[in-house]
């Protein structure tokens, strides 16, 4: 993450020497100051003693105490702008108020449906207490058969009665059997009657219950026009909410899609800031690579002016020998030269060109580095190592 990596350079010391002004050239180009321009590039009072070893013991006594005191340094991290990342993230924090701010405007939707649905149904009118009307018809229908069959039995009584009048009339006489079947029929007429009335009163008591019902289904149609008009309500009110709701997503939408960007922004910084500290490593690396390099050169322009000036002297002695064994039979005015002592000869930086100055860096820093460079090579194929 973005932290990690910020601590992670917070943690990685710079040596003085890379950010501050020295007297001799650094890394960010600082240049010479004129005495030490000509400390440079001057005659040498010490033949025998490299330029850049007395330069370096210059400046040792002057940086010694600092760079001992590791504390004052600065890290990586002190190179970074962090007033860029700040508002950056405060930017990712407003989207993000924005965001919520935006999908807040539906968070009421579900309850406030909840809210309505309940109230409707609470308007609903309650389970209305029918009558069985399945066993009222069956009753009636049983009811009706049977007082059928009694209206049946009196019209034959009936029938049969007029009949046995018109025979009496016409002076037929009736035997003992039919007397006695007539005075049974008309005994069994009041039990008649009174299974008709019976069978009224069950019939009226089922109309009676019949019409309960009807009043009552009719009470609950009269309050259903209401409910559906709640109904048609809710569902324009749902409508406007959807509307709504999709407005909301469009706007989520834009914001997520700016988040992304910035969330983008912000992991490229990252790569930036992982790069930025993998190639100051490699910078470390690379300056311990100057160093050995000039130290070399340094040995060996060393061992080539130690070995001139013996030739030197060596050839001063010849000289002095020759002139002594030769000189008192020669002429004053044959070969001028030969008093003259051997050349002697100072290795200088090409074309008086400044001495490279190295910032100083201490070992364990370029261990550590070392280390870092190596480990991210070990994981990247086909880089080659240092």
């Amino acid at each position: 993450s973005l932290d990690t990596i910020l601590d992670s350079l917070g943690k990685q010391l710079v040596p003085p020497d890379f950010h501050q002004a020295s007297s001799g050239s650094s890394l960010f180009g600082s240049q010479h100051s004129d005495e030490e321009a000509e400390d440079a590039i001057g005659p040498s009072p010490q033949p025998q003693r490299s330029p850049t070893l007395t330069l370096r013991d210059q400046r040792t006594a002057r940086r010694e105490k600092e760079l001992r005191d590791r504390k004052r340094w600065k890290t990586l991290r002190d190179f970074v702008d962090e007033r860029g990342i700040e508002d950056e993230l405060d930017a990712i924090e407003s989207d993000r108020n924005d965001l919520d701010i935006v999908l807040g405007t539906t968070d009421s939707y579900p309850e406030n449906l909840m809210d309505t649905v309940s109230g409707i149904e609470k308007s609903l009118p309650g389970k209305a207490a029918l009558p069985p009307i399945n066993a009222i018809i069956n009753s009636q229908a049983q009811a009706s058969t049977h007082m059928a069959n009694h209206l049946e039995s009196l019209a034959s009584h009936y029938e049969q009665m007029a009949g046995a009048m018109r025979e009496s009339e016409a002076g037929e006489a009736f035997s003992q059997d039919d007397l006695q079947d007539m005075n049974r029929d008309t005994e069994e007429l009041p039990s008649i009657m009174a299974e008709l009335e019976e069978g009224i009163r069950s019939i009226e008591s089922s109309h009676e219950q019949l019409s309960s019902g009807k009043t009552a289904l009719s009470q609950h149609l009269e309050l259903l026009p209401d409910t559906l008009r709640d109904l048609d309500e809710l569902g324009e009110i749902m409508a406007e909410m959807l509307q709504c709701q999709e407005s909301v997503e469009a706007d989520a939408d834009e914001h997520i899609t700016t988040l992304h960007q910035r969330l983008v922004t912000l992991e490229d910084l990252h790569q930036r800031f992982v790069a930025f500290q993998m190639s100051f490593d490699k910078l470390l690396v690379e300056m311990a690579r100057r160093r050995q390099y000039r130290e070399a050169a340094e040995k060996i322009v060393e061992g080539m002016m130690v070995q001139l000036e013996t030739m030197a002297e060596e050839e001063r002695l010849v000289r002095v020998r020759f002139n002594a064994d030769q000189g008192a039979h020669l002429p004053v005015d044959i070969c001028l030269c030969i008093e003259n002592p051997p050349t002697r000869w100072e290795v200088l930086p090409w074309n008086g060109e400044v001495m490279e100055e190295l910032p100083d860096i201490d070992y364990d820093l370029i261990v550590e580095a070392r280390e870092r460079v190596a480990g991210v090579e070990d994981v990247v194929p086909g880089n080659e190592s240092l």
